[in-house]
């Protein structure tokens, strides 16, 4: 029975809800509502009539408190039947003036009608502007309101047509009121607080959301010097009727992010029970996300949650599901600056929105809903958003939507690069930052359209002058050489992980900073670093190999490291027989762990580093550095060994500023110990940093490991590095192409880590100098 009050008393909110708007509109009203009881209702269920009855008290006061200054007047009158001694006939007149007299002075009325009838004749002679009876079955009246709208509404009984036992002593009477009156607050706390919520939050339309996005977000250099800024593309606001979203991009949308959309009342409580359960999110349904997009509140609080399912309630209940789909649809963003399908069809693929969106297209864009920045195909390379829309295709096909045979494919080769570089917004270089800026801000919590409502800028790590340094270096080093030559350069303060220069290259939407590429013997310090973990001293005797079989896979190399051989003359040597037996000797899991502890990631984008393309297993390329990294992964954890064994996160954005200037957010230093204590850790990155020193052109000691990846089982090379540091700043570079092949330079010599890369960086590291 309390689960039905609870359901009649959400439709007395509705009543109210129809009528309040007309009387603010006039300036003038009075709202009733009535409760009723009566003797024949049985005893158990008293106790739940007097939570209802409390309730909606509560709520009456809170009603007129609100709304009193408005001329509008709430008040509560209960209707005994067979209840309250002397309860009988009353002038229907005399009722009518002294409720309007009381309206009038009092902020609170609470009155007992003996007779049903008393007040179905106020009810009739129209005294009354709107009233909402809330009873049961025994109350089997009809209504008679000036407005023409039901107010009743009638909740049945278990058995109405059993009479209650009567209570024969005192002490029953006194349960009965405690029981109601705990109950009021256990049931009628919630319910008044959801009613309050209901009444006073509104959803705002689509177009005031579109036009709060229409703002500037600016995105600044550590000195507070404006780097770029992220403009809405020309267009990107146009507002698609929900007629003209095509059925299939409507279908793959809601198969992603809401399979029980059309059915469910404005959430999934089997979603929001399962990001409950396991922390992870998906509990928001489309109506749930149109209501953040629109109030710009994404905090993950009790409270944010609670008014957004207030809010989605109400709007199940005031738009049909193809309005609230419209809103929705039109104000999500698809990244690239735009918000709306028209303006997602036209960035990506160069078309207009109409029926001949293919599946394939279709599926492409509603994977993008979830996670714009990352998702990009430009961002993140192909195989990333490949794996994205395999999601959404194996949705369709799971839900029904298409069948198996359905012929689709990864739409690659249709998309199109990003509309603000076709237009020259921002230079190739520049639209890797923010794409790496905003990809961030995102897994804190500050999508793009959180960012645009609410005006912000974005504060990052980058400094001018390095910046500039990163990029000169890089761009006159590869003049000259082969077209297929790219680059990319990452500096890092060492000690905060902060990133002070940033350059995936200016070649195309490609960014080559933030895309893995295989380290080669540039991986063999982490190798070093494990053998220091597991015992080994740096300058203990091994043996030298030249040939070594690992894991089923030979490998051959000049033999470099002399009857005297050690871990550190090894490293020093670039001995990669050597280095590759030690592997061995250790194992691949030690190896693969040490390379972690010291930063490198377990996995970049879902997809598991330092592994087969299974995912689990490790094979014999960890021991020659095969398994492709980011440069800016590779920066930070050899920022480890630079900050004496400290373990830092590498991170573009410092903080987030609101309109006034004041901090919003700010990240949070999180160095620590990479391997063990203080003391281990120092211990471990010292023996590296002497194995790798050298000298920069400024006299300045340094360290540095410069290496190449091979191209097959070729001799020649894929990939070259040129990784090293000094206290105050590592930097990472690498040299290669869009693809494997193997790479000479202008002079016909193989490419190797000791000549292009190289030399950019100890251009860089000097130019930079603090």
């Amino acid at each position: 029975m309390t689960a039905q009050l609870d359901l009649h008393l959400l439709g007395a909110v509705t009543a109210v809800g129809q009528v309040l708007p007309d009387m603010r509109a006039r300036g003038a009203g009075t709202l009733l509502l009535t409760t009723g009881v009566s003797s024949t209702i049985p005893a158990p269920f008293l106790a739940n009539v007097g939570a209802a009855m409390a309730g909606l008290r509560n709520w009456a006061h809170t009603l007129h408190a609100e709304l009193k200054p408005e001329g509008i007047h709430a008040a509560t009158v209960t209707i005994a039947s067979g209840v309250v001694p002397g309860g009988g006939e009353a002038d229907p007149d005399a009722i009518g003036e002294r409720y309007h007299r009381l309206y009038q002075q009092a902020d609170r009325v609470e009155e007992v009608i003996g007779d049903l009838d008393a007040f179905r004749a106020l009810v009739t002679r129209g005294a009354l502007r709107s009233a909402i009876f809330i009873g049961f079955e025994q109350f089997d009246a009809e209504p008679f309101p000036p407005s023409g709208r039901h107010p009743f509404v009638t909740l049945p009984t278990d058995d109405p047509d059993e009479p209650a036992a009567e209570p024969d002593i005192r002490g029953w009477r006194r349960v009965r009121r405690i029981a109601g009156r705990t109950a009021g607050v256990l049931v009628g706390g919630p319910l008044i607080a959801f009613w309050v919520a209901y009444l006073v939050l509104d959803v705002r339309s689509p177009q005031e959301v579109l036009a709060g996005l229409e703002k500037t977000v600016v995105l600044r250099y550590a000195d507070g010097s404006e780097l770029l800024k992220v403009v809405p593309a020309d267009g990107d606001r146009m507002f698609v009727p929900y007629g003209q979203v095509p059925a299939k991009l409507r279908d793959a949308i809601i198969a992603t992010e809401d399979p029980t959309f059309w059915d469910n009342q404005g959430f999934d409580p089997t979603g929001i029970g399962r990001a409950f359960l396991t922390g992870v999110g998906g509990g928001s349904g489309i109506t749930q996300q149109y209501i953040k997009k629109s109030t710009g509140d994404e905090e993950a609080t009790l409270g944010r949650k609670f008014a957004e399912l207030v809010l989605a309630t109400k709007i199940t209940q005031e738009q049909s599901k193809e309005e609230i789909f419209e809103s929705y649809v039109n104000i999500i963003s698809f990244g690239r600056g735009t918000f709306g399908p028209a303006a997602a069809m036209n960035a990506y693929f160069g078309k207009k929105l109409d029926d001949s969106i293919t599946w394939s297209e279709a599926a492409f864009l509603a994977g993008m809903i979830q996670s714009p920045s990352v998702h990009d195909p430009a961002a993140s390379g192909d195989a990333h958003a490949a794996r994205r829309w395999q999601y959404v295709r194996d949705k369709l096909v799971g839900r029904g939507y298409v069948g198996n045979d359905e012929p689709m494919a990864y739409p690659g080769g249709e998309i199109q690069p990003p509309s603000e570089t076709r237009a020259g917004r921002v230079t190739y270089d520049e639209f890797h930052i923010k794409q790496q800026v905003l990809a961030e801000l995102e897994q804190d919590g500050f999508p793009l359209s959180r960012l645009q409502q609410a005006n912000l800028t974005v504060e990052t790590t980058l400094d001018r002058g390095r910046q500039d340094a990163a990029k000169k270096a890089l761009r006159d080093r590869l003049d000259g050489e082969p077209a297929v030559f790219r680059g990319a350069v990452v500096a890092i303060d060492p000690s905060t992980g902060a990133v002070r220069a940033y350059n995936g290259g200016d070649q195309g939407v490609r960014d080559y900073a933030g895309t893995p590429h295989a380290l080669g013997t540039a991986f063999h310090p982490f190798t070093f670093t494990a053998a220091l973990l597991h015992g080994f001293g740096p300058d203990q005797p091994i043996p030298a190999f030249s040939k070594v079989e690992f894991l089923g896979e030979d490998f051959q190399y000049p033999e470099a490291c002399g009857k005297k051989c050690t871990p550190r003359r090894a490293l020093e040597t670039h001995a990669a027989g050597t280095l590759v037996a030690l592997a061995k000797k250790l194992g691949p899991e030690a190896v693969s762990e040490a390379a972690r502890q010291a930063g490198i990631p377990d996995a970049v984008d879902g997809v598991p580093t330092l592994r087969e393309k299974d995912g689990f297993l490790i094979g014999p390329g960890i021991a020659i550095g095969r398994y492709p990294l980011r440069p800016l992964d590779v920066a930070g954890a050899y920022g480890t060994f630079a900050a004496e064994g400290r373990r830092a996160t590498p991170h573009l954005v410092a903080k987030v500023r609101d309109e006034s200037g004041s901090v919003v957010w700010e990240h949070q230093d999180t160095a620590a110990p990479a391997f063990g204590d203080e003391a281990a850790s120092r211990r471990v990155a010292t023996a590296v940093t002497d194995a790798l020193g050298t000298t920069l052109p400024d006299g300045r000691p340094a360290a540095l490991r410069t290496g190449e990846a091979e191209h097959g089982n070729s001799p020649d090379n894929q990939d070259a590095w040129a990784v090293g540091y000094t206290p105050q700043l590592v930097t990472a570079v690498w040299i290669g192409s869009d693809d494997e092949r193997r790479l000479k330079d202008a002079a016909g010599r193989k490419l190797t880590g000791d000549a292009a890369a190289a030399d950019v960086w100890r251009t860089f590291m000097t130019a930079a100098r603090p």
